[in-house]
């Protein structure tokens, strides 16, 4: 932090569940108040999603659980996809996981 307070670019990794963890956690690890204020510009968390197979994935019905664990904004969906029970030789060809990002930047522009 205090590289990044006298103008230099660091790039580190924190692992937190979110975003906003990243602060709390770096407060656990000894970072003063000031130097997160005037040090850090942008947090980015990042989660990887399996991806379905698009020729062997199977169309479901969600249960009540998983609609209640999506909660009431997704309350209005009607289909799923599933993996197949099934290996299929098409499986490889497909992206393992893809990425979802969340920025946060913490200084105004």
């Amino acid at each position: 932090m205090q590289a990044a307070i006298t103008g230099h670019l660091v790039f580190s990794t924190v692992h937190t569940r979110d975003t906003v963890g990243t602060i709390f956690r770096l407060r656990d690890l000894g970072v003063e108040p000031y130097m997160l204020g005037q040090g850090l510009q942008l947090v980015i968390a990042q989660r990887l999603v399996r991806q379905l197979c698009p020729f062997c994935k199977q169309a479901v019905t969600p249960t009540l659980k998983q609609l209640q664990t999506l909660g009431p904004a997704n309350a209005n969906v009607k289909k799923s996809s599933s993996p197949s029970a099934a290996p299929n030789a098409c499986a490889p060809v497909t992206p393992a996981a893809v990425p979802i990002s969340n920025c946060w930047p913490t200084t105004k522009r």
